[in-house]
């Protein structure tokens, strides 16, 4: 019973794998086979064209759209045919390259100057009919700037033979404007300051009463003898008549 288990688990595991293997041979089927023949320079290095051809293939590739024949297999099988990949600049010769390569697709192209700039002129031919299906051509800002050039013309090619838009650019292309400043927050107004509390009135200071004025005992005193005493009374009274004349 373990062995036959063991049995049927091997034999699931190897059809899984039969699965997986057969699956990712119809999604490679699926992308259309392209080719990418040699750019041809005009007024420029050639190590400069050959850069470029290598940046449009990896561009190709990461696009995942594609199943690109490797450059070195391209160059591998025209020379068994006694062919020149370099210069490949007619349709009918792209055609012919395209046969041999089991394509239907080849990618053809220059690279030439215009001022200070770089043009990167390329054509897709139709292997069948040898005729142009499109062209496109993306401008340089310099040798620093022909990555970006390379990955904008991969996504105008997904965009022309699929339908299909790839919206992210990953390089950041020379000469394009900084991207705008984010304008900085509005500095909040600070709150504002409470008021201090008024101050309470101190409260009026209340006078003093009046001090009563004692009267001195010994006048009083005198005041009461002199009242007693009719004589000196009579005398006093004299005197205030003589003062009042």
């Amino acid at each position: 019973m373990k062995i036959m288990k063991g049995m049927a688990t091997l034999a699931l595991f190897a059809a899984v794998i039969a699965f997986a293997t057969v699956a990712q041979g119809q999604e490679n089927t699926m992308k259309p086979r392209i080719a990418v023949l040699d750019i041809a320079p005009t007024g420029v290095p050639q190590t400069l064209a050959v850069s470029v051809t290598e940046l449009l293939s990896t561009e190709l590739v990461n696009t995942k759209m594609f199943e690109v024949i490797e450059r070195m297999q391209v160059a591998k099988i025209l020379n068994e045919q006694g062919f020149q990949q370099t210069g490949v600049t007619d349709s009918s010769a792209a055609a012919e390259v395209g046969k041999l390569l089991n394509t239907k697709r080849v990618v053809i192209g220059t690279l030439g100057k215009l001022g200070q700039k770089l043009v990167v002129t390329l054509k897709i031919v139709d292997v069948e009919k040898a005729s142009i299906l499109f062209a496109e051509k993306e401008m340089a800002n310099g040798e620093d700037d022909l990555v970006g050039a390379c990955e904008e013309l991969a996504n105008k090619l997904v965009f022309n033979i699929t339908g299909m838009k790839i919206k992210n650019r990953k390089t950041a292309r020379v000469g394009d404007p900084a991207p705008a400043a984010q304008p900085a927050p509005a500095a909040q107004p600070a709150p504002a300051a409470k008021p201090a509390p008024a101050a309470k009135p101190a409260p009026a200071v209340q006078p003093a009463p009046a001090e009563e004025k004692k009267e001195d005992p010994k006048k009083k005193k005198k005041s009461e003898k002199e009242e007693k005493d009719p004589v000196r009374k009579h005398s006093k009274d004299s005197m205030k008549e003589l003062d009042n004349m």
